[in-house]
């Protein structure tokens, strides 16, 4: 577990992926439509995507301080043997970062976009790494989400004004403050987001994952990796 110096050292040096409210569609392409909400956050840096996807979306290896990575690489080398180990491929990667400091109270409710064919669908393993927990705050980090065996209008994935107004019942999971966890779950198919807390977390995204033991995952799948675990 990170310091509260070195902490703060990586927020500010990951900042760079801030960006106003908008899509997941939107942020990688570089649209002009703004969704405008006072106590929503997006956050969102590439670590690995395909190059037709990087124009508008700062790069890891690329824009990010090596101070800044020297401190974050380790955590995410941890995540990364875990991929390796159950995963076929991955087509592309994200990091987040999450965290109240930012002054947002959650981030945006989305859904990722169609990657993956037979059928359309999106398979995301998502890592949330505790790199910092406040003594002080008895608050914990939230992953909230809806699954929904049907595909949504494709003009959803485009419009956060649409998404945010989708009224479901959101399930919620509490992330562990001390242990590696991960969340599998079909992204096209589960609108989902994150809260905001005093505590920082960095998440390891990965789009149209191809597993070693199949292919398909329906709702939420959660997975605690003590081994991995900041005890």
């Amino acid at each position: 577990m990170l310091s509260y110096d070195d902490a703060r050292k990586v927020y500010e040096g990951l900042s760079i992926g801030y960006r106003r409210v908008e899509s997941r569609m939107q942020y990688n392409r570089n649209r002009s439509y703004k969704f405008d909400e006072s106590d929503i956050s997006m956050h969102l840096i590439g670590y690995d995507l395909p190059s037709e996807i990087q124009t508008g979306v700062p790069m890891y290896f690329s824009e990010v301080d090596n101070n800044t990575r020297n401190i974050v690489d380790p955590y995410i080398n941890n995540v990364l043997n875990i991929i390796r180990q159950q995963t076929e491929k991955v087509d592309q990667i994200f990091l987040i970062m999450s965290t109240s400091w930012c002054g947002k109270s959650r981030h945006v409710k989305h859904l990722h976009t169609l990657l993956q064919r037979n059928p359309d669908r999106c398979i995301t393993l998502s890592f949330p790494v505790p790199l910092y927990i406040d003594k002080d705050s008895d608050e914990y980090h939230q992953f909230f989400w809806h699954y929904n065996n049907s595909l949504y209008p494709k003009i959803t994935y485009t419009s956060q004004d649409r998404m945010e107004k989708i009224n479901v019942e959101y399930t919620s999971y509490t992330i562990p403050k001390r242990y590696q966890c991960s969340l599998l779950f079909d992204s096209a198919r589960t609108i989902h987001y994150i809260n905001n807390t005093p505590h920082l977390y960095l998440w390891v995204v990965c789009d149209a994952v191809y597993l070693k033991d199949r292919n398909m995952v329906n709702g939420c799948e959660i997975k605690i990796h003590k081994e991995f675990g900041n005890e």
